[in-house]
């Protein structure tokens, strides 16, 4: 196994241009395979290590959603418990707030809209960050009816961060040390960037589609429950251990084995995750070549991260990575395949790098006419993915560069006029350009394709109120 991974993983970095990237995989419980590969920054070249620490982004939801899960079992919290009940204080500009249980705020279906700007230019670092966040929503509407449907939002984890802290009677911080990290024995492991040993620290970047510092460091106490989680591939390896154990890791039971079955069960479809078809509580739910897989990836300015438990397999994978966007479902896949006594294969280049060179170099029309041409003579030679596209065009939107976006969209819209994300996200670049006009077609055309896209709908709604 070490041989053919330590061959194939190296590939992958070079073909995707990455600085660095950690893998580790867990069976039973045991941490089979722990390695780094690439560096921790391009300039001093230092190596990546198992040790090495990453900001690990959504992943951050599971260790916050077992922390609500605790209290719940130990009684002082219920799932039908209604949000306001835990925070007293908490309104926001709707009255159906009143109605969103801690359920719904654990699997998505609350209603709470998702965060528009984490403000990672300006980042709050005190204690207070979370408190003063929660109280920031008051003039928020919610999307939908609590309970109507899923749709993915960062600020319910935020507010169950802070339901955390509130019950516990500690800080959101102080809980997730004493009652998951230290049983685990994640010492290192931490959702403050300044307790983050800087011989360990890992230097973001982004691919745009080469990589190159990232402008931000993706991290604000605020958002500390939803992506705040800083660790490493040996200490995930641990919290994988501990969730195939269903809460057991050696001796110590952190959840009752049948909170699992609470955790596992799907609530609500969510369909544009691809392999995953479901939201429970935490965690997603799907499969893996037909078999149960649950997970959760992040997703930063600068770092992905992925997370994938095949539970009735003993078998887990974890892949964390300095850059954005970086191909960890494909690392993943590599790693699951080899420990199932399948073939593992070398993904295909992607092509957004190689379109992006004649883009850089020739400009916009010889990109396309390369583009038509790749995909006309040369279909099974390249990965054409339009996530390629829209998860670069997101960062670069995110860090302020609107033009290079909006150009990169174009360039995948030929390729897939279908895509209602790549038709979406030119929306919202164009929106953040201040062309309201381009940004109204762009959110047509995307509602042409699917009517019930509700983000484009919002969307639509803003731009049109923006302009009375």
């Amino acid at each position: 196994m070490k041989t053919i991974l330590d061959d194939l993983l190296p590939q992958v970095v070079n073909l995707y241009d990455l600085p660095g990237l950690a893998v580790g995989i867990v069976q039973r419980d045991q941490l089979v395979y722990a390695r780094g590969f690439g560096v921790r920054d391009l300039t001093t070249r230092e190596p990546i290590t198992p040790s090495s620490m990453f900001l690990l982004a959504s992943i951050s939801k599971t260790f916050t959603a077992t922390a609500a899960m605790q209290l719940i079992e130990s009684g002082r919290l219920s799932l039908d418990t209604p949000l306001v009940d835990c925070l007293p204080g908490f309104k926001l500009a709707d009255d159906r707030f009143t109605r969103i249980t801690l359920q719904q705020m654990l699997s998505h279906t609350s209603g709470l809209p998702d965060h528009e700007d984490y403000l990672w230019e300006t980042p709050q670092e005190d204690e207070g960050a979370l408190t003063r966040y929660v109280g920031s929503l008051a003039d928020q509407k919610l999307d939908f009816d609590p309970g109507e449907k899923y749709a993915y939002s960062n600020p319910a984890y935020d507010v169950l961060g802070e339901v955390v802290a509130r019950v516990s009677g500690q800080t959101f911080d102080e809980y997730m040390e004493e009652h998951i990290f230290r049983p685990l024995e994640m010492k290192e492991s931490t959702f403050l960037k300044t307790r983050v040993s800087p011989r360990l620290a890992t230097t973001p970047f982004i691919n745009v589609p080469l990589a190159e510092p990232s402008p931000v460091y993706p991290y604000n106490r605020s958002h500390a429950p939803s992506g705040n989680l800083h660790s490493n591939i040996l200490e995930m390896g641990n919290w994988a251990i501990a969730n195939l154990n269903r809460g057991l890791f050696e001796g110590r039971q952190i959840l009752s084995p049948s909170i699992y079955d609470l955790l596992w069960t799907p609530c609500a479809l969510a369909e544009e995750f691809g392999p995953v078809d479901s939201v429970g509580l935490g965690w997603f739910i799907g499969s893996y070549k037909s078999r149960r897989a649950v997970s959760f990836s992040g997703g930063e300015v600068g770092f992905c991260t992925n997370l994938v438990l095949l539970p009735d397999q003993s078998l887990g994978v974890i892949v964390l990575s300095n850059t954005f966007p970086a191909p960890v479902d494909v690392v993943t896949d590599l790693a699951l395949d080899l420990m199932l006594g399948l073939s593992p294969r070398l993904p295909r280049p992607p092509v957004v790098i190689t379109l992006s060179r004649v883009l850089k170099e020739a400009g916009m029309e010889a990109a396309l006419a390369g583009a038509r041409q790749l995909q006309e003579l040369h279909p099974q030679d390249y990965d054409f993915n339009p996530l390629q596209f829209s998860d670069i065009a997101y960062i670069l939107v995110e860090v302020k560069k609107i033009p290079p976006a909006i150009d990169l969209l174009k360039l995948g819209l030929p390729l897939h006029p279908g895509s209602t994300k790549l038709h979406y996200i030119l929306a919202w670049a164009y929106q953040a350009a201040g062309e309201g006009e381009l940004a109204e077609q762009a959110t047509r055309q995307c509602l042409q394709i699917n009517p019930d896209h509700w983000e484009a709908t919002r969307l639509l709604h803003d731009l049109r109120a923006s302009q009375v």
